[in-house]
């Protein structure tokens, strides 16, 4: 199979790295697959890529991920008509917004999770408020 040589940084078992000249196949010409060599340097290329980019938007990333994970929980079963509610609110309120889809056992689940989960809070016998979260960056 024919190579090429290429200077690679290679870390040896003390964490030093060392330049070394691996050779590398080029297994679409002889269609016989990657040397270990080759799987190695490919290992290493992955690995160095997705430490630079952690590197460069790890904290983006991670917070994109909460919110993201956030709304979906939002989003569960109930789409969005918690965010189509008014900041305070009543049970006919969220009965207009489900169109009549939705039990009087099942309204009350929902305000029931969502008291839970800390999204809104008891304002008196008939309205409730939603509970400002300071997730805006």
């Amino acid at each position: 199979m024919e190579t090429h040589p290429q200077p690679l940084p290679v870390r040896d078992g003390s964490g030093q790295t060392q330049v070394k000249e691996l050779s590398t196949p080029l297994p679409h010409r002889e269609g016989k697959g990657e040397s270990r060599n080759c799987i190695k340097f490919a290992l290493m290329m992955a690995e160095y890529c997705l430490s630079q980019q952690i590197k460069a938007f790890g904290e983006a990333l991670q917070n994109q991920y909460v919110d993201a994970h956030e709304e979906c929980q939002r989003y569960g079963a109930n789409h969005s008509v918690f965010d189509q509610l008014a900041p305070t609110f009543t049970l006919d309120d969220l009965r207009a917004l489900k169109r009549g889809y939705c039990s009087e056992s099942a309204m009350r689940m929902i305000i029931s999770r969502w008291m839970r989960d800390g999204w809104i809070s008891k304002t008196d016998r008939y309205h409730w408020s939603k509970v400002k979260v300071n997730s805006e960056k």
